[in-house]
Formats: structure tokens, sequence, C-alpha cells
């Protein structure tokens, strides 16, 4: 379902009248006025991310709006390389 933040409320609100226990919120990583209606109504926020330095940059800010929100926060690594198996040698 797609919504604009300012109905971001009301469509909350209908779904928890339909029995909706859960919803997830996916909003544009720069969209700042989507992302504070999200903060201030999610009880928390998940902030994906890839291990680079302009994603942990950004990781940053999306912190700050759900602190300012007054909304728990964390981030999940997304994309992380997997670990490198030793190569046996042989002798």
């Amino acid at each position: 379902m797609s919504a604009q933040a300012a109905r971001l409320d009301d469509v909350l609100a209908t779904a928890r009248e339909h029995g909706a226990a859960l919803t997830l919120i996916d909003t544009a990583p720069h969209a700042e006025s989507a992302v504070r209606a999200a903060a201030r109504t999610a009880d928390l926020v998940l902030v994906p991310c890839q291990p680079s330095i302009l994603d942990l940059r950004a990781v940053t800010a999306s912190r700050d709006i759900a602190t300012l929100a007054s909304t728990p926060v964390a981030a999940i690594l997304a994309a992380v390389p997997g670990p490198r198996l030793a190569r046996r040698q042989s002798p």
C-alpha cells in the first residue's frame, strides 16, 4: 500500500481497525518529511545500511531523526561480504 506522509496516521489507523498487528513502513532515504512522519508513528526505526562510509554516515542522519521523534533506532547491516575461508594448502 502506498501513502503520503500526511495520510500516514489515517492509513495506520485503518490497518489497525482491520486487524494489522505489525506494519512495516519503507521510506525513501532522502524524503525527510516521510521519514519524520514514519519515525513519529513507529515503535522502532530500523535503518538498513551497507558497510560503506556513505551508508554509515546516512545512519547518523536517520538516528538523529528517530531521536527527535523519541523512537528507538537500530541499524541493520545488509550486503555484508561473507567470511573468507582459508584455502587448504597441500603439503
